[in-house]
């Protein structure tokens, strides 16, 4: 499990509805997930906000984390 991937299901644990658009499949983010997402450190992309990766200052920000992760 990556760094993104915890943040990623953070953002949708945090996101009313988890974050995803109303629809037969329910394969996109809303912009209340993305913005939550871009908070914790993640940028959003593709057309569906499908894309999701950390952003320039993450590793950083969370090195601390990281860290702790990493000793598991």
């Amino acid at each position: 499990v990556t760094l993104a991937a915890l943040l990623h299901h953070a953002a949708h644990a945090l996101s009313p509805h988890g974050g995803i658009g109303p629809s037969s499949h329910r394969r996109w983010h809303t912009r209340e997930y993305r913005a939550l997402a871009a908070m914790l450190g993640l940028e959003v992309s593709g057309s569906a906000g499908t894309i999701t990766k950390l952003n320039g200052d993450s590793a950083e920000r969370y090195a601390a984390e990281l860290k702790i992760l990493s000793e598991v």
